[in-house]
């Protein structure tokens, strides 16, 4: 069972760096009741509301086991585990360091030249340098992507990466004021695609992406459309209170 510190330290990094996600429970509760709206029959509706009201009722180790995986991917490890206080070093990613799908060589990777050495995409784009204000929140962004092992709801396969991965994240909801404070210190850089995600906006040969340099702000218009295309939606722009994962 993942321990109370490993879930504060999620919870921790959620808010200091911004990237709290939403209560899980309350998005499948959603999503069944919407499911629910559309049954026609009684028995339906009342097997769907059955359905729902165990969700809402599972134990934390339940959660932890539905939670505790890794995509497969190249630079995730299997499967979870501690990597040790090396993490100290980076420290986007430290809260994870006892509970981390990534290696600390990932995160020294990270932290040097953000996604170059690992997927050899240069965040300082169309001759400019972006950023710290900014970089810091993609760095955020990288490291939850590699090292964090509660993300299972939002695994989906990548029919597209060949080389890279074979799962991605896919639709995780980010609260509205995390992501607005992440367009608000970006909107002024640079960036020559519309979206990262997308393969052929991307030079593989020199890391670089080749459509027209713009502002972020240029290009997305708003924090909800820039957070959810950015990454080609893995990230889904969601109005919501903030929870603690603990």
């Amino acid at each position: 069972m993942i321990g109370g510190a490993e879930r504060i330290q999620e919870t921790s990094v959620f808010r200091v760096l911004h990237f709290t996600i939403c209560n899980q429970r309350c998005v499948f509760a959603r999503a069944l009741l919407n499911m629910a709206s559309k049954v026609e029959t009684f028995s339906a509706l009342l097997a769907l509301f059955c359905v729902l009201a165990s969700s809402l009722a599972v134990t934390e180790k339940e959660i932890d086991s539905f939670l505790n995986v890794c995509i497969d991917s190249k630079h995730h490890k299997s499967k979870p585990g501690p990597e040790g206080d090396v993490f100290n070093k980076t420290f986007h990613c430290t809260p994870w360091k006892g509970h981390a799908c990534c290696k600390a060589n990932t995160t020294f990777s990270i932290k040097d030249d953000g996604a170059v050495s690992l997927y050899k995409m240069h965040w300082n784009q169309c001759n400019r340098t972006m950023s710290s204000k900014c970089r810091r929140y993609f760095e955020m962004d990288t490291c939850l992507y590699e090292c964090s092992p509660y993300m299972k709801p939002w695994i989906t396969t990548d029919p597209h990466s060949k080389k890279t991965r074979k799962e991605r994240f896919q639709n995780v909801p980010m609260c509205s004021k995390d992501c607005d404070a992440w367009f608000d210190d970006c909107k002024d850089d640079y960036t020559c695609s519309d979206n990262w995600g997308n393969y052929k906006t991307w030079n593989w040969t020199s890391g670089m992406c080749k459509m027209e340099c713009k502002t972020f702000k240029e290009y997305f218009g708003g924090p909800e459309n820039f957070c959810n295309k950015i990454f080609n939606y893995s990230w889904k722009y969601t109005e919501g209170k903030l929870v603690k994962i603990a």
